[in-house]
């Protein structure tokens, strides 16, 4: 039988099986890292999508997807030391290239260039902050857990889990004021080289950070979370 998108299921059980998904839903503005737990029928009426030009969009794209990872029954370790190697190496390369080019930006004529390049200046530091709190923190705790499942190995996790919830809304909210001032990244011929790599940066880096965080947010801590909870009982 073919399969054809539920309008009835979470953001975040359609990702699961339809990566691909994730771009459609940020072409259209949605930081599907954000609003796992919203169904498509309400993610389609909030953003005002029209519903019959969505799904077949959306058929398209499951039909086209091939070899998901099902990270639910992948190990804890495999998931975060795929968030490593994926997304923190990512950020390690791409956020001191960023901050160089925009801090060199800063001199061109551009009316908000200043305030791009110090509000990316903020995210930068945040983002740094956060996968070092990850690195040290949080993912060793989680390693140790699968390792020995004791109540001990997840103290203070809950905690934690919350804290990096609010910074993923905070970074996604900078991210938005980016493209705001960015006039969502639009690369135009009177731009120089600079301004136009960094625009490209800046929405790859976007992309990079919706699928980081949606592993995180729907993914990983509601793992953690559950294996808290049966342990506390």
């Amino acid at each position: 039988m073919e399969q054809t998108v539920d309008v009835t299921q979470t953001i975040s059980q359609m990702l699961r099986h339809y990566p691909r998904m994730g771009y459609y839903l940020k072409k259209h503005g949605i930081n599907y890292s954000l609003c796992g737990h919203d169904t498509l029928a309400h993610v389609m009426s909030s953003f005002q999508l029209d519903a019959e030009s969505t799904l077949s969009e959306l058929n398209k794209l499951i039909h086209k997807e091939q070899g998901a990872i099902d990270w639910e029954n992948q190990s804890l370790h495999a998931l975060v030391s795929y968030i490593i190697d994926a997304h923190h190496s990512y950020l390690y390369m791409v956020l001191p290239q960023l901050h160089r080019m925009l801090q060199e930006n800063e001199e061109s004529c551009h009316v908000n260039q200043e305030a791009i390049a110090f509000l990316f200046s903020i995210v930068k530091t945040e983002l740094e902050q956060h996968i070092v709190i990850e690195e040290e923190v949080i993912f060793p705790k989680i390693v140790a857990y699968e390792k020995s499942p004791t109540l001990h190995a997840l103290i203070d996790l809950s905690e934690y889990i919350t804290d990096l919830h609010h910074e993923h809304h905070h970074i996604s909210s900078l991210m938005q004021d980016l493209r705001e001032l960015t006039n969502d990244f639009l690369i135009t011929n009177e731009q120089g080289i600079v301004t136009q790599q960094s625009y490209i940066k800046l929405d790859e880096l976007e992309t990079d950070l919706m699928e980081h965080f949606y592993l995180e947010n729907y993914v990983l801590f509601p793992r953690v979370l559950q294996a808290l909870q049966s342990l506390s009982k």
